[in-house]
């Protein structure tokens, strides 16, 4: 496999970006290689070649915002959505941030509510009352599902800010769950404060992808990022088998 190295040399860096944005089947696999201003030119050179995106599969898609989302320009990505509003089920998380960036947070967290992946919560077999919630919390406050068992009886009678104090109860802990900060998120929304909503939704998903990378070779759920980011490692194998090609000639 090719090293970064390889990929920043002034030598190799030309021919890579030939191969990768000439054939579609490794342009993916090249942007995942790169970042900064390499990115945002091999992207706009992509974008002068196939406009309309209309080539790329709805895999391909996912993977290609996902990385536009991470790597390229904030701006870029909404204008882009702007001209073409099919892409933002694809772009919304770009341009959730582009919106943040603008001081426009309920934007930006309405974006992930509308587009983002249902959030996997624990199973409440028995809706307990908010007084029985409260005294199985007291004798077992460390208990992630009684937690949340807690926190719903809560939200259900408008305690709104008891909800909140249980959510960050686990979600300001090292190693709880990801979606206490999701239900952090969702008590700061309650609240119309939209900026700490966003901040504790971004906090969710920064912790719901380490426990996706914890669990990257589990089959149980495979977001549309994780699976772009494994089709561009086997294209990128084949990426390198055609350097090498060219290399040798």
């Amino acid at each position: 496999m090719l090293s970064d190295a390889s990929l920043r040399s002034p030598e190799v860096s030309p021919i890579l970006e030939a191969i990768g944005l000439n054939e579609h089947d490794l342009a993916l696999p090249y942007l995942s290689r790169i970042s900064g201003a390499r990115f945002n030119r091999a992207l706009a050179q992509l974008l002068r070649n196939d406009p309309n995106l209309r080539s790329f599969g709805e895999t391909e898609k996912l993977a290609l915002f996902a990385f536009w989302s991470e790597r390229g320009d904030p701006e870029e990505i909404s204008r882009a959505v702007e001209q073409h509003p099919d892409w933002l089920r694809y772009a919304w998380l770009g341009v959730a941030k582009y919106k943040a960036s603008k001081n426009d947070f309920r934007a930006g967290y309405e974006l992930t509510q509308r587009y983002g992946e249902p959030v996997a919560l624990p199973r409440v077999a028995t809706n307990f009352s908010l007084q029985d919630s409260e005294k199985r919390f007291q004798a077992a406050h460390d208990n992630y599902a009684i937690g949340y068992e807690l926190y719903r009886a809560q939200m259900q009678n408008g305690r709104i800010d008891d909800a909140l104090l249980t959510a960050r109860h686990f979600s300001e802990r090292p190693n709880s769950p990801a979606y206490f900060h999701f239900l952090e998120a969702q008590c700061w929304a309650e609240k119309q404060n939209w900026e700490r909503a966003w901040n504790a939704w971004q906090a969710f998903q920064a912790a719901q992808c380490s426990e996706i990378d914890s669990a990257r070779d589990s089959r149980e759920i495979l977001s549309g990022e994780l699976r772009g980011q494994r089709y561009c490692d086997f294209r990128f194998s084949i990426f390198d088998c055609r350097l090498r090609i060219v290399q040798a000639r």
